[in-house]
This record gives C-alpha cells, structure tokens and sequence, in this order.
C-alpha cells in the first residue's frame, strides 16, 4: 500500500487555537476559534502587512511551535497504521526555518512516521532550497489517500494528484461544499474508522 499523507497543523497538532492566543495577546484583538473561516489569518485578524509579518514570526519561534498540543486521537490512531505496516508521510508547508523544532515536536509527542517533508505549498519567501520540497516534485509524489484541514489543499490532492482526501472539519474549511473524492471527518476516531472499513472491504474483494 503507498504511504499515507498527514498534514501537520491543525491534523496532528492543534495549531490554530495557540496562534489565535498570540495573535489577540501581541495585538489586542479578540477573535475566537469558530471566528476563524478562513484559512487567511492576515484576512481573520485584519493585520496590515507589518503586523502579519510579525505574527508570522512570533508563532514560528521554537517555543511557540512546541507548545502545540497534539490533536485528540492522532497519534493512537497512527500508532495503530504503523503497527499494522502502514507507512505514514509527515507533510507540511511550513516555513524551513521551523525544521529542527518541527521534528523536535514529532519526537517528543512519540509520533510514528516513515517520511517527513516541508513542502512549498503556498510560495513563501526564504525557503531553504536544501530542505523545501517544491509543488511541482510533490505533485508527482504517490498517497494511498490523504488527511488534510486546508480545502484549497485539499482539493488540489484530490483533482490534480487524484486522491481520496479526509477532510478534518474546521471552521476554516466549511464554506465550500466539498467535492465527491473528499469526504469530511469531525475526529481522528472518525478518520480511523472509515480506514479500517475501507480495509476490510478491500480484503473481502
């Protein structure tokens, strides 16, 4: 079976809700989780370009990257595909400056994976070219299937790589219906139940 891709915030960690915090602590607003429709925080937290930018560097510093929470279930439900000799690829898109704490935070939270890897998903500036992985060689990458919470990305696994996705249910996420290769979840628990079903049909055939 190929492997599996998993998307790393707001999938295995519970990213979202510690960037809201800093956002409404460095910069006064006061924006809740179910505020946040959009997948732009500039554009949820109406930052000018400035303050973007130091939102963007404040929640990408070690410390803030490793008080992420794991997201409920994640990691016993991977520790259950990897036992059963699924093979588990760690995708992100990330900045590479946040490399070393990225794995850092796999290892200390006993995450299983086979494969880790900072892909340009969305054309960010100063990315180390030794480390990023570009859309174009991402595309030609093969999934079994997917788990995402960005519907842009989720539908570009699913159109142009064709790729049946999990969609982790997020209020960034529910403004579009999704399409027929992208089936939406609300838990890890959810996701691996539908895994194992599609297994077991897959051996009944």
């Amino acid at each position: 079976m190929l492997p599996i891709y998993v998307d790393f915030d707001d999938v295995l960690s519970d990213t979202t809700r510690i960037c809201i915090k800093v956002a409404n602590q460095m910069f006064g607003r006061n924006v809740s989780y179910e505020q946040v429709t959009s997948f732009n925080f500039q554009e949820v937290f109406n930052f000018n370009q400035h303050e973007f930018e130091d939102f963007m560097h404040a929640v990408h510093q070690p410390d803030i990257l490793l008080s992420f929470q794991p997201i409920q279930g994640a990691i016993d439900v991977l520790s259950l595909w990897v036992e059963r000799g699924y093979e588990v690829t760690i995708v992100t898109g990330r900045p590479t400056s946040s490399y070393a704490p990225s794995l850092e935070w796999l290892s200390i939270h006993h995450v299983p994976y086979h494969d880790f890897f900072m892909v340009d998903k969305y054309n960010r500036k100063q990315m180390d070219e030794s480390i990023t992985v570009p859309m174009e060689d991402f595309t030609k990458m093969s999934f079994s299937f997917a788990i995402e919470d960005s519907l842009e990305m989720a539908e570009y696994l699913s159109r142009t790589m064709r790729k049946p996705v999990a969609l982790f249910d997020k209020p960034w996420n529910r403004s579009c219906k999704v399409n027929g290769h992208i089936t939406r979840y609300e838990s890890w628990t959810q996701i691996g139940n539908a895994f194992q079903r599609s297994m077991d049909i897959k051996a009944e055939t």
